[in-house]
């Protein structure tokens, strides 16, 4: 009993792994039949699809080609700045340019303006330096007056003060030339 029980499930395997492989074949030849059929279409499919994806990337170029329009302005620039003392006037002019990126219509300048030269003048006030003189000189005047009729305690030699009333003057004439040579340097130029 054993045996034929044995013998039964053998041949019912036996059968089974037949009718499987035989299945498994004619699968096999489908799907080969199926790719042999279909694979020209998957190439076509694949070639559409490149097509397809080169179109838009040449449109997408295209298009922001167009759009991009974008141009680099330069302007000039120039800015003038006039300041006034008692002594002296001085007049400075920058000059350079600015240099902006203008798209779609939109300016965005890309930095502070860029200096090329700057060019300044400065104008001796002769009136106001001879009042200032001539104020000068009345003080000075005016304590060598002021300290004669008096009389004078000198802490130290005579000599001491001596020489510091001619460093004063000294410092006096020097200024005085200094300015008359610088008065006659802008009033020559």
């Amino acid at each position: 009993m054993i045996l034929s029980i044995l013998i039964t499930v053998v041949t019912t395997s036996l059968i089974w792994f037949a009718i499987l492989y035989l299945n498994q074949r004619k699968h096999h030849s489908d799907i080969q039949l199926i790719e042999a059929n279909n694979s020209n279409k998957i190439e076509e499919l694949l070639i559409t699809f490149n097509k397809e994806i080169i179109n838009q990337y040449n449109k997408g170029f295209t298009d922001s080609e167009q759009k991009r329009n974008f141009t680099i302005q330069i302007t000039p620039f120039k800015e003038i700045c006039e300041t006034e003392s008692f002594f002296k006037s001085k007049k400075s002019i920058k000059l350079g340019y600015k240099q902006a990126i203008v798209s779609n219509g939109i300016t965005n300048y890309l930095a502070e303006p860029i200096i090329v030269e700057n060019i300044s003048i400065e104008k001796l006030n002769e009136e106001n330096v001879k009042l200032a003189i001539s104020v000068l000189n009345k003080a000075i005047d005016a304590v060598i007056i002021a300290s004669n009729p008096t009389p004078v305690i000198i802490n130290g030699s005579t000599n001491e003060l001596n020489a510091s009333i001619l460093k004063l003057f000294k410092k006096r004439n020097n200024l005085l030339k200094k300015l008359n040579i610088f008065s006659s340097k802008k009033s020559n130029q």
